[in-house]
């Protein structure tokens, strides 16, 4: 238990640099589209089964993952906004 615990620190404190240091996802485009898709999928689903709450408001994933992934896409797709997702 406390090489588990070591272990659990080291890595909380060397998460900021490994974030940093890490390279971003290369995703076309119909690769991010999948995977948003998939994640309304899964949301639909908690909602289904009674997990998440069907009155709660979500964002449009397809807009935010548009925006957030808009610097690694190239303005091409940031110029075609949401007609691109």
């Amino acid at each position: 238990m406390a090489r588990y615990g070591q272990q659990s620190q080291r890595l909380d404190q060397s998460f900021p640099k490994r974030l940093l240091s890490s390279q971003p996802l290369s995703l076309s485009m119909n690769d991010l589209k999948d995977r948003v898709k998939e994640l309304d999928d899964k949301r639909v689903g908690l909602k289904e089964i009674g997990l998440l709450d069907k009155a709660c408001a979500w964002p449009d994933l397809r807009s935010v993952a548009l925006a957030c992934a808009a610097p690694w896409l190239g303005p091409a797709v940031h110029r075609a906004g949401s007609r691109a997702l």
